[in-house]
């Protein structure tokens, strides 16, 4: 936009100068002067404007300084600077202005008056109000001139008219302009050239008498809105020959049923209207034209050409349309008893009722009430309606009620009592009626209520009446009993669902005690009446039982300590006496002799008693041992014969004997021997011991010799002798072979070979060496002893051999069953359950323990020599 100057601004220039010489020397901010008014509105008022529309203003402003030289004077405006027209949004602020303009005219120089207008279109998006205030501002430097003082609208524009295209239209005719847009506001047409045709409104008919095209303009614009932009019409105004009708006819009647047609042929016509009764407007073009009409009547036929040009002419069309009159009746009101009504219509040809029924007799069956609605067709088509309302009371008994109950033991019979509102009578299931609606019955099940009322409506209400005569349950505990000596009295106790119980004797109680035999009764009786008896008998046991009491012996012996007692004749038994020692169930243990008694208790409870006596036999033993001739072995006095004395048996013990028989015991060694006395009749016992000693006396020394101790193969054995020659002898040594306990020996190989004399402490011993070689030594001739006979107090027996250096041991049976051990005073090995002998250096003698009677082999070897064997037999029992 450019800042011109503007028309009778100039005296308000001047003032504004001449007061701007009396002012300080500074920039003067742009003043408004005036606001034009928008060309586009079509108020008069300058403060209202249009969206789209032009506003400006014109403005004055005045630079004063004493000081022209911008590099001293900050307030000189800069080479840039340009005045901006703003507007505020439409509450008169500022704060984010709309921009309308803004000039490209050069700053005021110093002392110069600047003045001129700026002005621009409102932009579309500029929103209709009545707030809005406009000012101009300065860009460099940035100022803001005075607001201007008085509010502007702005309004919206209205929407250009639309009227359709151009026409072409006959002269001297008359054509309407009509506006199609939505233009709410006055519309203006205004002819631009040929006939006059100037109006407000959205319709304007418009005279045609000038030939040729005429131009219109319309604009919209008023009220709230702002002029539309223009739209420009054009017709063309042509001479036409009027039309003039030729044929004019009606054909046929005009009825209900049916139409009528009029028939019109017409020269230079494009339309046809018939007016009368009815209007009928542009019919087919066909020729000639054909017109249904419906309604008979006078008619006018008007033809007009494209020019508007028309011609009329009258014509009466015939016919009838006039409706029946139409009736409709109803026999009476429908009811229970008569459930239908007969509805009766007249004065037509048809009927048709309103629930779809159609005859021509008018005659309709209904059977439920209401309005009806019939239509009456008459001969000529047309029709009419009547209606009729047909009453209907088929309102059944409301309210309908039977009571119910519950048959009982204790009531038989129910008084059923049925209720309804405007009831006439009552009907019940089993028979029964009347007119009161009570009914008595007395069989359980589901009964059912007919209540009729006086239009014969009937309702049903059904009751069930139940029947409660159900037996109480019952049972009694104990079913039976019985008293006894441990039980005197029962309680008997009745179990029921039943509330109330009663006993014999009127007890009112669910339990009764009794002690004597007899039959009871108790009876239950339930709520509903219904009622169960039973019974309970009972009976007694007191005899006594038959007790009984026997010992496992009468007398106490050493040997028999204890005695059982065992009792019968009873379920439980209690024992008494001194002497009792324990007692389970029906026996007791005792160790005492006295008298016993034991009480004993049948299942009845009824006892009895019963005793034992236990007498005791202890005689006391007083043993004795003696020896014979004394109880000192010496070496001529090498056994013992020692004597048991008190006793009816007798048991030994000590160092093992040499033989026992009865009360006399051989021994032969030192050491304390025992005696066991026992009485066979008491079983009693005691015992006794003597010590056995020894000394050397009649101590034999004993010498070895031989002829020839070089063995040779020609002299392959050496004669052993021992001296002196009485006593007995043992040899020991390589090859050895001696018969018998005699002095002499042979002995076959080298070697060192020795011989014992005596036994015990007055055994002595002699040795003597044979060298060289010689055969196979000769087979020993080996002796054996038995010391001891088997018992229980001597357990074990011993085997001595001698006449070899190897002995090995076996029973009869080649095992070592029995043997215990087997030694030789130096070595021994462990064989089973016993020992065998080995080799040694010096064998003197071979022994074994045994502890089995039965007989022995000995195996015997001298050296290299073939084995002897020989048997001994060992006599006793042995202990178990």
């Amino acid at each position: 936009m450019s800042l011109q100057p503007t028309k009778s601004a100039f005296w308000g220039f001047l003032l504004l100068f001449l007061v701007g010489l009396s002012l300080p020397g500074r920039a003067q901010q742009p003043s408004i002067i005036y606001v034009s008014p928008d060309p586009n509105s079509i108020y008069t008022t300058v403060n209202t404007y249009c969206v789209n529309g032009t506003i400006g203003v014109g403005f004055s402003d005045y630079l004063n300084t004493g000081i022209c030289d911008a590099t001293l004077n900050p307030n000189i405006y800069n080479a840039d600077n340009r005045y901006v027209l703003q507007l505020s949004d439409a509450n008169g602020s500022f704060a984010s202005p709309t921009i309308i303009a803004t000039s490209s005219y050069f700053t005021p120089s110093c002392r110069r008056v600047a003045s001129g207008g700026l002005s621009g279109p409102i932009p579309a998006t500029v929103v209709a109000g009545t707030g809005y205030r406009v000012r101009v501002a300065t860009t460099s430097p940035v100022t803001y001139g005075g607001v201007f003082n008085t509010d502007l609208t702005i309004q919206s524009v209205a929407p250009q008219p639309d009227f359709g295209g151009n026409v072409t239209v006959a002269q001297n005719s008359t054509f309407s302009l009509t506006n199609t847009a939505p233009c709410p506001v006055t519309l203006t047409w205004g002819r631009t050239n040929g006939d006059m045709a100037i109006g407000f409104g959205s319709t304007i008919n418009v005279p045609t008498t000038q030939l040729g095209v005429v131009s219109y303009t319309a604009v919209c614009g008023g009220g709230q809105r702002c002029k539309s932009p223009a739209n420009v019409f054009s017709a063309t105004v042509v001479a036409v020959t009027p039309p003039f009708l030729v044929t004019l006819v009606s054909s046929g009647v005009s009825t209900c049923a049916r139409s009528a047609t009029v028939l019109c042929a017409a020269a230079n016509a494009t339309s046809y209207t018939l007016s009368g009764p009815v209007t009928i407007s542009n019919p087919s073009v066909q020729f000639p034209v054909r017109i249904p009409v419906s309604l008979p009547g006078d008619y006018t036929m008007t033809v007009g050409n494209a020019a508007g040009l028309t011609a009329w002419a009258p014509i009466t069309v015939p016919g009838s349309v006039t409706a029946p009159t139409a009736t409709l009746t109803s026999s009476g009101t429908i009811t229970c008893a008569t459930p239908s009504a007969t509805l009766t219509a007249g004065t037509g040809a048809s009927y048709a009722l309103s629930n779809g029924q159609t005859n021509t007799t008018g005659q309709f069956v209904v059977e439920s009430g209401g309005v009806y609605t019939v239509t009456v067709t008459g001969s000529n088509g047309c029709i009419a309606s009547a209606t009729a309302t047909v009453e209907s009371s088929t309102a059944v008994p409301s309210g309908v009620n039977l009571t119910s109950g519950t048959l009982t033991c204790a009531q038989t019979s129910l008084i059923l009592t049925g209720t309804a509102n405007n009831a006439s009578s009552y009907s019940l299931s089993n028979g029964q009626s009347n007119a009161t609606g009570s009914f008595t019955v007395n069989a359980p099940g589901t009964y059912t209520l007919t209540v009729s009322n006086a239009n014969g409506c009937t309702a049903t209400a059904t009751a069930t009446v139940d029947q409660d005569a159900l037996l109480p349950t019952l049972t009694v505990s104990p079913p039976s009993g019985t008293l006894t000596c441990a039980q005197t009295s029962l309680t008997l106790t009745a179990t029921s669902s039943a509330t109330a119980l009663v006993w014999t004797g009127n007890v009112q109680s669910n339990s009764l005690v009794v002690n004597a035999v007899g039959t009871y009764s108790v009876t239950a009786t339930s709520p509903n009446g219904c009622s169960r008896t039973a019974s309970v008998a009972t009976s007694q046991n007191t005899t006594a039982p038959t007790a009984g009491l026997v010992p496992s012996n009468t007398t106490l012996t050493c040997t028999r300590t204890t005695v059982t007692l065992t009792a019968s004749g009873g379920s439980t038994y209690g024992f008494a006496g001194t002497g009792l020692v324990a007692s389970s169930g029906n026996s007791a243990t005792i160790n005492a002799p006295n008298t016993f008694t034991v009480t004993v208790t049948g299942a009845n409870g009824c006892t009895a008693t019963q005793t034992a006596t236990i007498t005791s036999n202890t005689v006391v033993v007083t043993p004795t041992l003696t020896a014979s001739p004394n109880a000192t072995l010496t070496c001529a006095q090498t056994s013992l014969t020692l004597t048991a004395g008190g006793g009816d048996t007798y048991t030994f013990g000590g160092p093992t004997p040499i033989s026992q028989a009865g009360n006399l015991l051989v021994v032969n060694a030192t050491g304390t021997y025992s005696v066991t006395a026992t009485n066979t009749a008491s079983g009693c016992f005691s015992s006794t011991t003597l010590a056995v000693s020894q000394t050397n006396a009649g101590l034999i020394t004993v010498a070895l010799t031989t002829p020839n101790t070089n063995l040779t193969t020609t002299a392959p054995t050496a004669l052993l002798t021992a001296t002196p020659g009485a006593g007995t002898y043992r040899f020991v040594g390589p090859g050895l072979n001696q018969t018998g306990p005699g002095n002499t020996a042979t002995g076959a190989q080298a070697g060192v070979f020795s011989v014992t004399a005596g036994l015990g402490i007055c055994a002595t011993t002699a040795s003597i060496t044979l060298t060289g070689s010689g055969g196979p030594a000769p087979a020993p001739s080996p002796f054996a002893v038995v010391q001891g006979v088997l018992s229980c107090q001597t357990p074990t027996a011993t085997i001595e051999v001698v006449g070899g250096d190897q002995f090995s041991f076996t029973d009869a049976n080649g095992t070592q069953d029995g043997i215990v051990s087997v030694f030789d005073g130096s070595f021994r090995d462990l064989i089973g359950e016993g020992y065998r002998l080995v080799r040694t250096p010096i064998p003197t003698l071979g022994r074994a323990v045994v502890s089995k009677p039965g007989t022995y082999i000995i195996t015997a070897r001298n050296g290299n020599s073939a084995p002897t064997q020989i048997q001994v037999v060992v006599t006793g029992v042995a202990c178990p």
